[in-house]
């Protein structure tokens, strides 16, 4: 039981570290970029949009809208990323 619980959280963390790889101009974005931006991503082939930012005394985070699998006709998929005062965005 305690194996398969270290094998879900090690896939979750390299899935989570994957996607925030492969999206560095989304990240350096967050931290200069207004709400309503839109940019690219993925070798300028990907478009996302930052939508909104919600800030309280410790965090803020910022709401992402980014295009879906399958061309321009796809679902669009909503992130959020979230960081501390000094903090990496998750």
């Amino acid at each position: 039981m305690r194996l398969n619980q270290f094998f879900i959280l090690v896939a979750l963390t390299l899935t989570g570290c994957a996607s925030v790889d492969t999206r560095v101009e989304v990240l350096q974005a967050l931290d200069s970029q207004p709400d309503r931006y839109v940019g690219l991503y993925d070798g300028g082939k990907r478009e996302f949009t930052i939508s909104r930012t919600y800030a309280s005394a410790g965090k803020i985070c910022r709401v992402v809208v980014l295009p879906g699998e399958g061309g321009a006709d796809a679902t669009k998929h909503i992130e959020s990323f979230c960081k501390v005062k000094g903090g990496k965005w998750r």
